[in-house]
């Protein structure tokens, strides 16, 4: 697939890739915002139909994705976030084994943030990504690699200072 889409061309000491042929995308997107007192909130969500020449659809290209969510302002210095974001089925250039299908499945995927803001010019994060350990994959364009797997459940610490 990826061949009648994109070209490798050599240039001197290097290369660049060329697009082959021609893409059409049908699509939209749409974002709400809303604010009151202590509480931050959005959502968003994108329509994405992206086909070639022979209207076959695009892989590696969700038709659905959407993002939201909200943040709650204890005070000036605490705030909690918690968002999600969801990954639409997905064509994979190629037939992935374990499952007998060229399709990644959809994901939801949640993540939070508590925030200490403001500490003696110091800001400080606790972030958890992917909260319920959701097991979800990208696609794979490489001809040895089916599909890749996504972070797992993480936890970061952050710190930030301002001079």
């Amino acid at each position: 697939i990826l061949e009648r889409i994109i070209n490798r061309q050599n240039v001197e000491n290097s290369w660049r890739w060329i697009n082959e042929g021609k893409l059409k995308t049908d699509g939209m997107e749409t974002a709400l915002k809303y604010r009151s007192g202590k509480i931050n909130t959005y959502i968003n969500y994108t329509y994405n139909n992206s086909y070639d020449e022979d209207d076959h659809q695009m892989a590696e290209i969700a038709k659905h994705t959407a993002n939201g969510g909200v943040t709650y302002h204890w005070t000036k210095n605490f705030r909690i976030n918690m968002r999600g974001n969801y990954l639409g089925k997905r064509k994979n250039p190629m037939m992935i084994s374990a499952t007998g299908s060229s399709n990644i499945d959809d994901a939801l995927i949640f993540h939070s943030t508590l925030s200490v803001m403001n500490i003696h010019k110091f800001n400080f994060y606790f972030i958890v990504k992917n909260i319920f350990n959701t097991k979800y994959y990208h696609t794979s364009n490489r001809s040895t690699i089916e599909r890749y797997r996504q972070p797992q459940r993480t936890f970061m610490i952050k710190t930030e200072i301002k001079l």
